[in-house]
């Protein structure tokens, strides 16, 4: 199961990084007023998932 788990964290890392930058994005849209905020907070609950 250990093995498992680690094989499993470095796609895991890179599917959490790339939720970072992408949430990151949104808010900068966000600041700018692009997007609405709905599309944020789903973003943000993926986010979360993954933390």
């Amino acid at each position: 199961m250990r093995l498992i788990l680690g094989r499993l964290r470095a796609p895991l890392t890179f599917v959490h990084l790339g939720l970072g930058l992408t949430g990151l994005f949104v808010n900068n849209a966000l600041i700018q007023g692009d997007l609405h905020i709905r599309h944020f907070t789903l973003l943000d609950i993926l986010i979360n998932i993954y933390n």
